[in-house]
């Protein structure tokens, strides 16, 4: 089986499963696969992402502590609740440096910590990382209690937070799955939700006031509209709330907030070289990477943390190390469980994966001549692809230039189509550049050959 993108004891940390061996052709004893039959809560997925290497973010995480030091102050001491809204690609550290702050802010004496995470199989769930961080962090209902124990719990809860438990009671009970003795209430849905979201809220502030209080969402890429609009009403109480609020999202989510003195955009770039050797040394530890090996894992990660640990443990694993100390061409595979990690966004290129054919960089003149589709469907695939941070554009019109921000991307985009299909897009490709790209044939010959 393949595990190279990440430790076994990390995977095990982070979800339950069971292992299976299945018969498949041409693999000689089957196909050992293993089966997810629980995600891990996210605390224990914390103390996973906690071990992993936290490298070239101090600039991040000095802001992030800063904007805590103005949290958790009272208003009268000059204190002010803040927003902290952390963008970037997937693979980037996003979950590492929240678990950093998580760990920062618990040595503080009554800190409260709340963390709830948004799933893409639960976006169409009402409130579902609410929902997490209320019952497990906030109210602390006991996840193997009976359903008499829960309800009593919750409205013991309730009621010492000063709700009235008719009214608070079918509202809480319906989110958190808890048995309800009283009657639902009579008002119109979206009145039932705005009264809940208003009673949450409330319960966050109140709470923030004796205690200090560290609200993560992760992956709003994935939040629900009632998830959104909570964060809406919790934003607009900051300024005189004890609360930091640290959001994390992909580069294609826009937050629907506008901007204001208590909020602060931290957007989380790919690593330069030596963060990412340094990346790559933690890694292989106790081993030792020749430099040029490292320089060779660097180039290839482009500076994506995940990336550069997923290559450096393919390494040390396949034994390309050995290989690579006697040939300095000696490849380095793309490990499997990487490459399934990107296979989610590879779907999203659609008809573009072709791209991916010419190489990390191309012409639009040249995608033009090749590509089997008009020029404004192309155009709107490309824009697609750039908003999304899949590929970047140089120049404007006919003569923009577009390079794969990824070199593992555009690998495993390549990887991607089946031989023959990549067959007939390299003659295509060779064509449109001996008929119509002099200066490219003759500037970049080794770039027409490798389409012969």
């Amino acid at each position: 089986a393949h595990r190279q993108a990440l430790d076994r004891d990390v995977v095990d940390d982070l979800v339950e499963g069971e292992e299976r061996s299945v018969a498949a052709a041409g693999v000689r004893g089957g196909e050992l696969l293993y089966r997810i039959t629980r995600v891990a809560d996210v605390r224990a997925r914390g103390a996973a992402i906690a071990g992993m290497a936290f490298v070239g973010r101090d600039r991040g995480q000095a802001l992030l502590e800063e904007r805590w030091g103005r949290a958790r102050r009272s208003t009268l001491d000059g204190g002010e609740g803040q927003a902290v809204l952390v963008s970037g690609e997937p693979g980037i550290g996003k979950p590492r440096i929240v678990q950093r702050m998580i760990e920062h802010a618990g040595v503080e004496p009554g800190a409260r910590i709340l963390v709830g995470q948004c799933s893409p199989y639960h976006a169409q769930r009402s409130l579902f990382p609410v929902a997490q961080f209320l019952e497990r962090d906030l109210i602390g209902l006991d996840p193997g209690g009976d359903e008499g124990e829960r309800s009593r719990q919750l409205e013991q809860f309730l009621v010492a937070a000063g709700l009235e438990p008719a009214q608070s009671m079918p509202l809480f009970g319906a989110l958190l799955a808890v048995p309800c003795a009283y009657p639902p209430l009579q008002l119109a849905p979206d009145r039932q939700q705005q009264l809940l979201l208003e009673q949450i809220a409330s319960l966050l502030v109140d709470r923030a006031e004796t205690s200090p209080t560290l609200v993560v969402v992760e992956d709003l890429h994935w939040a629900d509209a009632a998830t959104l609009d909570l964060l809406t009403l919790l934003i607009d109480q900051l300024p005189t709330a004890r609360i930091l609020l640290l959001a994390t999202f992909r580069p294609e989510f826009e937050p629907p907030w506008p901007v204001r003195s208590s909020m602060i955009r931290l957007t989380m770039s790919r690593l330069d070289g030596a963060a990412a050797a340094e990346i790559v040394a933690r890694v292989a530890a106790p081993e030792v990477v020749p430099p040029r090996v490292v320089q060779r894992i660097v180039e290839r990660a482009d500076g994506v943390p995940l990336f550069i640990g997923g290559l450096t443990r393919a390494v040390l694993e396949s034994g390309s190390l050995e290989r690579a100390g006697e040939d300095d061409a000696a490849p380095i595979a793309i490990p499997q469980t990487l490459q399934e990690s990107l296979a989610a966004r590879l779907d999203r290129l659609g008809p573009a994966k072709r791209v991916a054919q010419i190489g990390r960089e191309f012409p639009y003149a040249l995608l033009v001549t090749v590509a089997d589709t008009g020029e404004a469907e192309l155009d709107r695939v490309l824009d697609d692809l750039v908003h999304g941070e899949f590929i970047l554009r140089k120049g404007i019109g006919r003569r923009a230039r577009f390079l794969f921000k990824h070199a593992l991307i555009q690998d495993a985009a390549y990887g991607s189509l089946v031989k023959a299909r990549r067959r007939e897009y390299h003659g295509r490709i060779a064509a449109a550049m001996e008929q119509h790209f002099a200066d490219l044939r003759e500037q970049q010959p080794e770039l027409l050959a490798r389409h012969f």
